[in-house]
């Protein structure tokens, strides 16, 4: 009897203290956690509890209701963050590191609510808390009481919220008081867990079947209520229609999600594609497949022919090349070329992979890898390249290279975010990297031209109407030469150890970027370039301009100069447009170039659309004569016109550069077919 007693003074209080268990109620869409002694995040589904210390994050359109069912429930709506800190009887501490969350704490119970620059501390009380990216911070309360304090004031006292109020406020502009507190709106009050609103469909329940029975039930409910309440006619009609409009949305959705799962493209294109020399028709089918939610695969099968021989003589293809797969190496090429993309998630996310055709790759602020193409003439000429990374929050990395068969140009970047966490500073970026070209003068034993630097990016402001940050670079620039003795010997001044002649040269690049309202984009940049650096080496010019940029490395004696960039963009509902300029002063042979974007919707003028990609050096020649705008130019210029929803003609004009540095144009009109 006395061990028994013994060992109930140990174990009951250890299950009064024991922490608290969060149920899964619902779930919409895309919800991760990551549970406390892991690094990465895994799906979360209904079966799983979450306990203190786990992380849970929403995606894009997702949402999750969880529960204690003697303490507090909880939505987390889309793109937020909750780090569920500690969970026990006495004590509940919550921190939403972004996002949009609501909380309903019982009677008798108590939470504290953390972002990054407030404490909403609760006991029996409704509310809702958000802080995004921008700084700004929420609290509204439907019912009851909130105390918000600061840990950037610790001397002043709490300013109280009550019911039918909100307290909205951007930390590093303000000082929290009580002359922030007003009267909350409608749409502030709309509480998924008042039940005001309706709760959306979850995601386990798509079928067309049980929405019926759906909206059938709502139908059902508005009647009984209409009866009650003397029969209202109107309010039946409203039921219906609110019943029927529900349906109509998800039949609509679950539509484009079969169609997003498997999409087909046939594209037919007449007398565009170039081999050898010759020109062909040519047909291709392009089936795009979703594999879970994350990955998606494109394919590009294609069939080159001249319109004089049998299409079904296998043997007469211009591309025969690419599907007769004679041996092990030719096979992995040929395989490689029937892919038009593979890609687990999108540029941006927490990880991503793309293998494919690579356009506008940048790495950091842009000064060494700006804007980075490795296949210009797609889709006559076809290179898998490869690109990928990950963002972590607190470090992330980011690598690329030109083509995954046979890499001959590469880089990467490493940073960290040392403020992660701190509002507006934690944006600040510090970040190494380093970019590779093995074969700039089409040699592989000589040389290897290589730049290493560091980079940064300071965060000012991060408001709609007005976001600015500063940037800056520094960098240097080197050869490797695997046949070190085949070097020439005049050769720009450097330091020499092993293989490598690391060059005096250096650059210091300092500039701001941002946004005038949610409509326009600017960066303004200057570059210092000591002794023959050269920035933007890789590019939309990389091909064609090889050869220039090695030797302008390579050279002794050269002088230093001043660059400016500048670009301008805005990005409105119909049309996307970016203009920019690049020069230098100083240099021997002065690098100036225009870079034009133009992009609308597809039914911009009378179902007409427009896309053009257009950059020229040495802009000042471009009226010269009626062809200068050619001259070491690149242009890619789409016309279409929608002639239905599955089917679309197109008008292409392209011009640019071979990996030989010769200039190649074409043009093509092709019909699109999709279903």
């Amino acid at each position: 009897m006395k061990k028994i007693f013994i060992l109930l003074l140990i174990v009951f209080p250890t299950l009064l203290t024991a922490g608290k268990i969060l149920q899964v109620d619902f779930i919409l869409g895309k919800v991760q956690i990551k549970k406390s002694k892991e690094v990465s995040y895994q799906e979360l589904t209904k079966d799983m509890t979450i306990q203190a210390g786990d992380v849970v994050r929403t995606g894009k359109s997702s949402m999750v209701k969880l529960v204690e069912p003697d303490g507090i429930r909880l939505v987390m709506m889309e793109n937020s963050t909750l780090n569920l800190s500690v969970l026990e009887e006495e004590k509940r501490d919550i921190q939403l590191l972004t996002g949009d969350s609501e909380f309903k704490v019982l009677k008798g119970k108590n939470l504290s609510v953390r972002t990054p620059s407030m404490v909403a501390g609760v006991r029996g009380t409704l509310f809702k808390v958000s802080a995004n990216s921008e700084g700004k911070e929420k609290v509204v309360v439907y019912e009851g009481k909130v105390e918000v304090t600061s840990p950037f004031y610790p001397d002043k006292e709490a300013v109280m919220v009550e019911e039918g109020k909100k307290l909205e406020w951007l930390p590093s502009e303000e000082v929290l008081s009580k002359d922030l507190i007003r009267n909350a709106d409608d749409l502030d009050l709309e509480f998924q867990l008042a039940e005001n609103t309706p709760m959306p469909k979850e995601k386990e329940n798509p079928n067309a079947l049980k929405m019926q029975e759906a909206a059938e039930q709502e139908v059902d409910q508005g009647l009984q209520t209409a009866d009650e309440t003397n029969n209202d006619q109107k309010k039946i009609e409203e039921k219906k229609e609110k019943a029927e409009a529900l349906k109509k949305v998800e039949e609509e959705k679950q539509k484009v999600e079969e169609k997003n799962k498997w999409f087909k493209l046939f594209q037919f294109t007449v007398g565009g594609t170039k081999k050898n020399g010759y020109y062909y028709h040519s047909i291709v089918y392009m089936p795009e497949i979703n594999l879970g939610e994350w990955i998606r695969v494109a394919f590009y099968l294609s069939v080159l022919y001249d319109g004089h021989s049998n299409f079904y003589s296998v043997k007469n293809w211009g591309n025969y090349d690419e599907w007769n797969f004679k041996d092990e190496k030719d096979v992995t090429h040929d395989l490689l070329f029937k892919i038009k993309y593979f890609k687990i998630k999108e540029r941006g996310d927490i990880f991503y992979v793309f293998l494919g055709n690579l356009e506008d790759v940048v790495i950091g602020s842009g000064f060494m890898v700006d804007g980075f193409a490795n296949s210009p003439l797609f889709p006559v000429q076809r290179i898998m390249g490869a690109e990928g990374g990950f963002d972590m929050g607190m470090a992330g990395l980011s690598l690329f290279t030109n083509d995954v068969y046979n890499p001959e140009i590469m880089g990467g970047r490493f940073f960290l975010r040392p403020l992660f966490g701190v509002p507006i500073l934690g944006s600040v970026q510090i970040g190494f990297q380093v970019a590779a070209d093995k074969n700039p003068l089409n040699n592989f034993s000589n040389p290897t031209f290589f730049n290493i630097g560091v980079d940064s990016v300071f965060p000012i402001f991060g408001l709609k109407a007005f976001g600015l940050s500063i940037f800056g670079d520094v960098a240097k620039q080197g050869l490797y030469y695997k046949d070190w003795d085949s070097r020439p010997a005049d050769l720009a001044d450097g330091t020499n150890f092993s293989h490598f002649h690391i060059n005096d040269n250096y650059a210091v690049s300092v500039g701001v970027k941002g946004n005038i309202t949610q409509f326009f984009d600017y960066e303004v940049r200057y570059s210092y370039l000591h002794s023959g650096f050269v920035a933007d080496y890789f590019n939309k010019f990389t091909i064609i301009s090889r050869l220039e940029k090695i030797t302008r490395v390579m050279t002794p004696n050269l002088g230093d100069v001043n660059a400016g960039k500048i670009m301008l963009g805005t990005k409105l509902d119909f049309l996307e447009a970016k203009i920019g300029y690049y020069t230098e002063i100083g240099a021997l042979k002065n690098d100036n170039r225009v870079i034009f974007h133009l992009k609308t919707q597809k039914d911009f003028l009378f179902n007409f659309w427009f896309e053009l990609d257009y950059e020229k050096k040495d802009i000042a020649k471009i009226f010269n004569s009626s062809t200068a705008y050619k001259d070491q130019a690149v242009l890619d210029l789409k016309v279409g016109y929608q002639m239905a929803d599955i089917a679309s003609l197109v008008v292409r004009k392209l011009f640019s550069y071979n990996d030989k540095g010769e200039q190649e144009s074409y043009l093509f009109v092709q019909t699109d077919i999709s279903f």
